[in-house]
C-alpha cells in the first residue's frame, strides 16, 4: 500500500482473518520503534498519552460492544464502515488489530540505524542517489506532458536504494517470515508494508532467504565516519530524504543523528542551501535532458552554460558539494515563472 493512503481493505482484512500477530513497517510509539520485533497491544496503548491512540482504543470498545458474540464478522459492524474510510490504512489496521487482539509487531529496524548507514555512504554515493532521483522527477514530469525522455542510462540502483529500500525489504521479509514461525503451521499473521518493498518481499520469500545470519549485520547502528566531508553528507542525505521520502523523513533524521556539530556546520549549510535550491535539481541532469526541460530565450545566456559552476560543485563531478561561485550564482539567479 502507499502510506497515509486511505486502504480501507487492509483493516477489513485483518477483521476476516484474525490473524495471530499483525507485522507492521510503520512503528505507533517511539518504544514500538526501537527495535525490530517490538510488540504493541491495547495495554501498552492505554498509557499512551497520544490523543490518536486513546481514540484507537475507544473505537475498538465501540466496535466490539456493536457485536454481541466475540467471533461473529466485525466487517458488519456499523461503526467499522465509518472507521475503515475515515482515516489512512495504518490507523484502520491499528483499530483492527486492537479489535481481534492481534499484537502489532515492528518488522522493521530502527530508524537511526537506517540513517547512519546512509549517511555512512560516500559524498559521491549521495550526490548520485539525488542526481538519479532529480533525473527522475523531472522525468515523470515530461512524459506525463507527452513528451520524450532521453536516458543517460544511469545505473538502476544507488545508495538510497540499497539502504532504504532493498536492505529493508530483507529484514521486514525476516520478520514477516520468523512471526509466521513463532505462531505456528495453519495460523495467520498480516503484514503491512509499503508498496516500495512489496514486491522485493515476495521475491525473498519465493527464494526463501534471507537467514538470521544474513540480516545481523543489517541491523547494526554503525559509527558516523566524521571526516572532513560530513557536513556535506549529511546536508545532501536529508535533501535526499525530502526528494525520495514522506516530509518527516528528514526531520526524523535530524532527531536521530542530532546536532551537525561546530566543526562541520559550515559545510553543512553551504551543502543544504545548495541542494535545497531548485536549480540544483536542474543541475543533475545532462545537456540533452536539461534541454527537455528549459528553454532559453534568445540573447539569454544558455541554461546548460550558466549552471556548470554548479554542476563543478557536485561531489560526483570531483566538488565538495558546495563552492563560492556557485552558491554566488544560485543566489542570484531569478525566480523561476
Amino acid at each position: 500500500m502507499e502510506h497515509e493512503s486511505v486502504r480501507p481493505e487492509v483493516g477489513d482484512f485483518i477483521l476476516e482473518t484474525r490473524p495471530e500477530s499483525v507485522v507492521v513497517e510503520t512503528a505507533y510509539t517511539r518504544d514500538h520503534a526501537a527495535a525490530k520485533g517490538a510488540r504493541l497491544t491495547g495495554q501498552d496503548l492505554a498509557n499512551s498519552a497520544e490523543e490518536w491512540h486513546q481514540i484507537a482504543l475507544n473505537l475498538t470498545a465501540h466496535l466490539q460492544a456493536q457485536v454481541a458474540d466475540s467471533e461473529a464478522d466485525l466487517t458488519a459492524a456499523p461503526l467499522w464502515q465509518q472507521v475503515r474510510v475515515s482515516a489512512p490504512a495504518e490507523q484502520v489496521a491499528l483499530v483492527a488489530a486492537l479489535a481481534v487482539a492481534a499484537p502489532l509487531v515492528n518488522g522493521d529496524r530502527n530508524r537511526e540505524v537506517t540513517f547512519r548507514r546512509l549517511l555512512n555512504c560516500t559524498a559521491e554515493e549521495l550526490d548520485a542517489a539525488f542526481g538519479s532521483q532529480a533525473a527522475g522527477n523531472y522525468e515523470d514530469l515530461v512524459c506525463r506532458n507527452g513528451g520524450s525522455w532521453p536516458s543517460d542510462k544511469a545505473p538502476t540502483s544507488d545508495a538510497f536504494d540499497r539502504i532504504v529500500l532493498r536492505e529493508r525489504d530483507a529484514v521486514l521479509y525476516h520478520s514477516l517470515r520468523s512471526e509466521a514461525r513463532a505462531v505456528g503451521e495453519g495460523m495467520n499473521v498480516v503484514g503491512i508494508v509499503g508498496s516500495a518493498h512489496a514486491d522485493a518481499i515476495a521475491a525473498l520469500h519465493a527464494r526463501a532467504t534471507p537467514t538470521l545470519d544474513d540480516i545481523a549485520p543489517l541491523l547494526t547502528s554503525p559509527e558516523l565516519d566524521e571526516d572532513q566531508s560530513y557536513g556535506c553528507r549529511r546536508a545532501i542525505m536529508e535533501r535526499l530524504l525530502v526528494l525520495r521520502s514522506a516530509p518527516a523523513m528528514a526531520a526524523a533524521s535530524q532527531e536521530s543523528l542530532g546536532d551537525v556539530g561546530f566543526a562541520h556546520v559550515a559545510a553543512y549549510e553551504d551543502t543544504n542551501e545548495m541542494y535545497a535550491n531548485c536549480r540544483m535539481l536542474l543541475a543533475c541532469l545532462t545537456e540533452e535532458q536539461l534541454r527537455a526541460v528549459v528553454s532559453t530565450r534568445k540573447g539569454c545566456q544558455d541554461m546548460w552554460d550558466v549552471l556548470q559552476v554548479v554542476r563543478q560543485a557536485r561531489p560526483t563531478q570531483g566538488g565538495k558539494g558546495y563552492s563560492a561561485p556557485a552558491l554566488e550564482t544560485l543566489r542570484t539567479l531569478p525566480v523561476l515563472s
